[in-house]
């Protein structure tokens, strides 16, 4: 397509997020992109991609401009973010030069630490803003943490399932897909007439709150790739909750690996559900 390109236009191609794209190594996105100056193109293709130090992107990208930014350099952004969406929420307007100090110093230069942040403020609670604003999290995965914390209890089992299988999986799954997995876990054999099925989208953002996205085509992801890095994480060493419904939504790959083969092994021997039904 770039090759029939009339002279003298200029391509501008954004690829944001570049540490998100799970499939870099297998599609050799990087060594495309350092190609591209190599190609005999007619007119100009200037890239520009952003993304967190990640080794294998440092590697290919050794010898490009680069431009790094700090959390303080990006502080100055996130505050502005924080004074115009605090304004969306009605029981935080009055509160705003109580917040936005606190919200953005705590937010380490994460955008996304500050919209989950300002998400959970809005919310109703007995203790003053006061308290609160006192005792906000540290750090982003301090937030998982709260925001575990908070979730209903009744859907603890559901939630453990999904984290399982979304860590796990090498593509995004349809609900449905997550619906038969979780129903069939553990199971030597099943009929898929006789298992509850999840069938909304709510019931899933209800078990696992904004840890997780529904998209129009029922398609469950993550909502930010550090969810998947959090429950990833030793919690001998990097979580600081004591909360055996906050541990327990942990992934161990291990025994998760252990479940997924059981689970596929249910599908291989069933006659009544294969994985071309999902």
């Amino acid at each position: 397509m770039l090759e029939l390109l009339k002279d003298n236009v200029t391509i501008i191609i954004i690829i944001d997020a570049l540490d998100e794209c799970s499939d870099r190594e297998e599609t050799k996105l990087l060594e495309n992109l350092t190609m591209v100056q190599a190609w005999n193109l007619k007119c100009m293709v200037k890239i520009l991609c952003t993304s967190r130090p990640k080794p294998d992107i440092e590697a290919i990208l050794a010898t490009t401009p680069k431009i790094s930014m700090s959390a303080a350099q990006v502080s100055e952004d996130i505050r502005m973010y924080v004074e115009a969406k605090v304004q969306d929420y009605a029981r935080l307007k009055r509160f705003s030069d109580q917040i936005v100090e606190p919200v953005v110093r705590m937010s380490a230069g994460m955008f996304r630490y500050a919209t989950l942040m300002l998400e959970d403020l809005s919310k109703p609670s007995k203790l003053k803003l006061h308290d609160r604003l006192a005792t906000l999290p540290s750090g982003i995965y301090e937030l998982y943490e709260l925001i575990l914390a908070k979730l209903p209890e009744d859907s603890l089992d559901f939630r453990q399932s999904l984290f399982r299988w979304l860590v796990l999986s090498h593509r995004e799954l349809k609900l449905s897909e997550l619906g038969i997995l979780y129903a069939t876990e553990g199971m030597v054999e099943f009929d898929i007439e006789d298992v509850m099925l999840t069938e909304t989208a709510d019931e899933v953002l209800e078990a696992c709150g904004s840890l997780i996205e529904v998209d129009e085509s029922q398609r469950v992801r993550f909502s930010h790739l550090s969810v998947k890095e959090f429950l990833l994480l030793d919690p001998s060493k990097k979580i600081k909750s004591k909360d055996e419904a906050v541990l327990s939504c942990l992934v161990n790959r291990r025994k998760a690996e252990l479940v997924a083969c059981t689970t596929i092994c249910t599908f291989s021997s069933s006659s009544s559900c294969n994985f071309a039904q999902m």
